[in-house]
Formats: structure tokens, sequence, C-alpha cells
């Protein structure tokens, strides 16, 4: 049978996920908020969890970078590793919120590097 903590987990994880689909309009909340629940994955020792909030966010400076012009691949290509990704960090809208976010291609690399950590504690 299921534990009270399981479903407890598994409520946690969805209001997570609505929490998460409700800052995709909003790149620079979602980062902060995917960055946040990596820190929480990782503290718990989910290290699987925490290299997918990872990539998530890899995928969102891509999908950024591709919307400003800077590259001709952004999310879509994350699809390999899961779809997911490529549908939750697709459909960026740039507009004026998106003033004070400075992404580029160092930024970019810099979180793939961060990614690859936590690939390898995830293993």
């Amino acid at each position: 049978g299921t534990t009270g903590s399981g479903a407890g987990s598994v409520h946690l994880a969805e209001l997570q996920h609505a929490l998460a689909a409700s800052c995709r309009a909003t790149p620079r909340l979602r980062h902060a908020w995917l960055a946040t629940l990596a820190e929480h994955n990782a503290r718990q020792g989910d290290h699987d969890e925490a290299m997918c909030c990872q990539l998530h966010i890899a995928a969102l400076i891509a999908e950024y970078l591709k919307l400003r012009g800077t590259q001709t691949w952004g999310a879509d290509v994350f699809g390999e590793i899961s779809m997911n990704i490529a549908k939750d960090e697709t459909g960026l809208k740039i507009d004026e919120g998106m003033a004070d976010v400075h992404y580029n291609e160092q930024a970019l690399l810099e979180q793939l590097m961060i990614c690859t950590e936590f690939v390898d504690k995830a293993e």
C-alpha cells in the first residue's frame, strides 16, 4: 500500500510542477524556481531530479538565445534527453519583462557545465 509520506511526496511533486508551470511566462522567475527546486532535490539526495531541473534551466537559456537570434538551436534539442524539457521550455515570450535578463552563450556554457556535474552525481 501507499504510505502517508509517499502520497505526500506525490502531492508535493504535483504542487512543484504546477508552480513551475505557472512561472513559464516569466523566464527569470522560472529560472529561480528551477534552481531552488534543484537545490532542494540535491539536499534530499535526489540527484536525478536535481539534474532534470538543471537541464530545464539550460534549455530555458538555450531557448532565450534562439529567440534572440544568438544561436540556431533552442530547447527543442533537449527533447532527446527528455520530451518534458523540450515541451516545458519552448514557447518563451520575450517582452519588456525580459529586459533585465542577460543570458549569453557563456551563461549557457556555464549552465551546461553544472549539468555535467549533476549527471555525474546521478549515475
